[in-house]
């Protein structure tokens, strides 16, 4: 079920074009597959997310840990080329 009175949805002249154009995840407040309730009233059921959000914590923090083992995300100092860099201080 979709539904609500979020900002989102509003105006909502056309249900279905609202769903399609403007409907999110958070939108959707309860989802039944094959008859087993998955979501009840806007929470996932059976789902401990404590533990979904630690483990994506912790896979940002090896994913991090990588990139910056090969150096850092952003250039330090002067961010043009060297040779322009260097252009430059000469003028």
């Amino acid at each position: 079920m979709i539904g609500g009175e979020q900002l989102n949805m509003t105006p909502r002249p056309e249900m279905v074009g609202s769903v399609v154009s403007q409907a999110n995840p958070g939108d959707v407040t309860h989802v039944l597959a094959d008859g087993v309730v998955i979501k009840r009233d806007g929470q996932l059921v059976g789902v401990d997310s404590s533990r979904v959000r630690r483990l994506a914590e912790e896979s940002r923090e090896r994913a991090l840990s990588s990139v910056l083992a090969h150096g850092p995300l952003l250039p330090r100092g002067d961010s043009r080329p060297p040779d322009t860099a260097r252009r430059v201080r000469q003028s």
